[in-house]
């Protein structure tokens, strides 16, 4: 936490940090709640869906997600409840006991307690999916509305459907009771109008006519005597609920009106609009007051009852709060989603960093699900992003009307570089494994670019209709680049942009979404449909096909020792493979949506993989390991020009202060890194040293170095420490000690 801490103060001295998640000590529980069976942790909480709803008392704020009902503290933001499964919308009952949501049947409305998430009641009528709902005043009826084109009325306490009213000829949107509870409003999309309707008969009293496109928002004033509508005419108007006479007219939106909210004291009006803006408005005075600016198109707003402060959502991923006094921000919940595709895993699996819509790159720590920084430069959404293998350096492409790969320095947040030339957005990016070059793919073409100078160096140029499909990866000695096509995969000679040979057996048209070489280059893995191959790298021969699952394959990733493959599925499940037997070995479910990148710790111990539905789960992979482990060949003893056996060596000089030489010798190529652990058992540093051939690497100029410092840049406090050198199938720890 103290370097946390340290590396917060280091961020907020520059200016590209923004407003950092309120998420503070209560993290990392956070990260553990209601986890699926062989998950250890959660970093991300789900994308948003419609609307947040304030209690009744203006303690809690309901937020619903794709993967729970989160309760939060309306001051803080401080998570207080999960309740899990998919929730779409939310509406607390008068008195606060009861929340009302969709879940996964979107049929149906359920009801909730409150406060332990215990179920009360479901709600079913509907024919299609709903899409409003509300509690009437007094809280004993409740009432929706959906794309079956009917509204019906439940009773709130026993679910009971009492009656169903009829007239809309296309969806009804969006419902409000007026505040005594003897009317409400609905719109339909056919005539884009607004009734008001009798709450006992259900006839038709009042038409309100005057949008020119299709209404999206409806909201009764306090008083009941206003009613405000926002539609797809950019327009928020104003009626008089006793007469039907239009009031004002408010124009400031530049695109449709999502979203409406008064005040408790019925004189302000806020609007939520997708052009990204809040507008508030005085409605005695009907004036313009004041925009509160957002990233992106807003989807939800809320009143506290304490009517100054005002709850909004962009689109699926932020929660703001809002002093509408002052105008001024008040707390900030950050990214409550990570996009599971534009997302990449450190080198020692301590952060991650996700890119978004919003034109940001947020850096996230895997161990308290804590927002670390906020890297923010690219003029259009982040399409794809790659950490370089040393840790020090992001690489962040942007999609179309951006088209530019930024690299930054992954400590400070620096943008260090910007590389121009695509045209068609920067859909992939790999790093080389010494990170010296950077590979960038867009629709039309794949550029390799010196990663530290920042200049260009060659262009490969590919089919447009491979693009769709993309995914690179370089061969662990650097000399190879792999990329797919629509069935496919291209290999091409690094070095020279030379294309050396095309790997067919995929079924053409339904693309190869993922691949990746084993850590000693000998095997290349691909997935496409429900199967995964594994391809000879030197020869282009297929090895083996894993297959056998009825779900469709989309992500994949080898182990660090090569002999576990990971494969993550459209459908939420996570699959680990032998990779010399060919069988499934085990799987893990819990994802709600596809599952996207994938990546094993360091140790191999632990799994993380992201999903559709927002979120990085943490698998423990170690009782895998152990079943394996008795077939795991031991490491092989061979007389290499005189040397013995790949071995670690020991340290030199031993007590140091503050830097250290960490020698070893290789018996055969391999991919090498090495790790350095505390007494404790936690990892300090982590030295990705890349593909090493055969021979001897004992002196200073060729033996791992370590200078005495965390990944952060602290020196480290004296005491013993134990670094481990895996090399290929072989790993190896010794003992050492620093006095500071």
């Amino acid at each position: 936490m103290k370097t946390f801490k340290r590396t917060v103060r280091c961020f907020k001295a520059i200016a590209f940090i923004s407003l950092l998640s309120v998420s503070s000590l209560f993290a990392e529980n956070v990260t553990r709640w209601h986890l699926p069976e062989g998950a250890t942790a959660r970093i991300g909480r789900g994308w948003i869906n419609d609307n947040v709803t304030f209690s009744p008392d203006g303690t809690r704020l309901a937020v619903p997600s794709s993967i729970g009902m989160w309760i939060y503290d309306a001051r803080t933001l401080e998570p207080l409840k999960l309740f899990t499964g998919v929730h779409y919308g939310s509406a607390f009952s008068p008195d606060g006991q009861t929340l009302a949501s969709i879940t996964e049947e979107e049929t149906r409305l359920r009801l909730f307690d409150s406060f332990t998430g215990q179920q009360k009641a479901i709600l079913i009528g509907h024919t299609r999916r709903i899409q409003s709902f509300v509690f009437s005043p007094d809280g004993h009826t409740l009432i929706s509305g959906g794309y079956d084109d009917t509204v019906r009325m439940w009773d709130a306490v026993t679910g009971q459907l009492q009656a169903t009213f009829v007239g809309h000829t296309d969806n009804v949107s969006r419902l409000a009771f007026s505040p005594d509870g003897s009317t409400f409003a609905s719109n339909g999309w056919e005539d884009n109008t607004i009734r008001l309707r009798d709450a006992v008969t259900g006839h038709v009293i009042l038409r309100l006519t005057g949008h020119t496109k299709h209404v999206t928002a409806i909201a009764y004033s306090i008083d009941g005597r206003t009613l405000a509508s926002g539609g797809f005419d950019n327009t928020v108007r104003l009626w008089d609920t006793t007469t039907g006479e239009q009031l004002a007219v408010f124009i400031g939106h530049t695109r449709r009106v999502d979203a409406l909210a008064f005040s408790n004291d019925a004189r302000t009006l806020a609007s939520a609009s997708w052009d990204g803006t809040v507008c508030l408005w005085d409605v005695p005075t009907r004036s313009y007051r004041a925009t509160l600016e957002h990233s992106r198109g807003i989807m939800s707003i809320a009143f506290n009852t304490d009517g100054r402060t005002l709850v909004s959502v962009p689109w699926a991923s932020t929660v703001h709060l809002w002093d509408t006094v002052t105008g001024q921000e008040k707390a900030r919940l950050e990214a409550h989603a990570l996009s599971g595709e534009e997302l990449a895993f450190s080198p020692n699996g301590q952060t991650v960093a996700s890119g978004d819509e919003d034109r940001r790159i947020r850096l996230w720590d895997m161990r308290t699900g804590e927002l670390k920084a906020t890297l923010a430069g690219h003029a259009g959404p982040v399409s794809s992003i790659a950490f370089s293998p040393d840790g020090l350096t992001i690489a962040s492409g942007g999609g179309f009307g951006d088209n530019i790969v930024r690299l930054w320095n992954a400590e400070t947040g620096y943008l260090k570089t910007a590389l121009t030339g695509h045209t068609r957005g920067v859909l992939k990016l790999a790093f080389s494994p010494d990170g010296k070059t950077l590979a960038s793919a867009s629709r039309l073409k794949i550029c390799l670019w010196d990663a530290i100078a920042g200049h260009h160096k060659r262009t490969f140029l590919i089919i447009e209709r491979a693009s769709q499909f993309l995914s690179l990866a370089f061969s662990p000695d650097g000399k190879t680049l792999a990329g797919t096509d629509t069935g496919d995969v291209l290999l091409w000679n690094a070095d020279t942009g030379q294309l050396k040979t095309t790997l067919t057996g995929h079924a053409r048209g339904r693309g190869v979404s993922s691949i990746a070489f084993s850590p000693n280059g000998d095997i290349l893995a691909s997935v496409s449909l429900d199967e995964v191959l594994l391809w000879d790298a030197r020869t282009g021969l297929r090895k083996a096909v894993l297959s056998g699952e009825k779900e469709v394959l989309s992500s994949l990733a080898f182990g660090p020792r090569g002999r576990i493959i990971a494969s993550g599925s459209t459908e939420g499940t996570v699959f680990l493979w032998d990779t010399q037997t060919g069988a499934p070995i085990g799987s893990f479910t819990g994802h709600i949506g596809s599952v996207g990148p994938l990546r094993f710790r360091s140790d191999g111990r632990s799994l993380a993989s992201a999903g559709a539905e927002g979120v990085v789960l943490l698998w423990d992979v170690s009782h895998h390991l152990q079943e394996l482990h008795a077939t795991l060949p031991a490491p092989t003893q061979h007389d290499f020009g005189g040397m013995q056996a790949t071995a670690l060596l020991p340290n030199y000089p031993n007590p140091f202060n503050p830097e250290t030489w960490l020698p070893y010798q290789l018996a055969k190529p391999a991919a090498v890194t090495v790790h350095i652990h505390a007494a404790t058992g936690a990892l300090i540093r982590t030295l990705s040293l890349g593909y090493q051939p055969a021979g001897q690497y004992q002196r200073r100029h060729r033996a791992a170095y370590w200078d005495g410092k965390n990944e952060v840049g602290e020196l480290v406090a004296s005491g013993v420490y134990f670094y481990t050198l895996t090399a290929g199938e072989f790993t190896a720890t010794r003992k050492m000690l620093i006095r500071q």
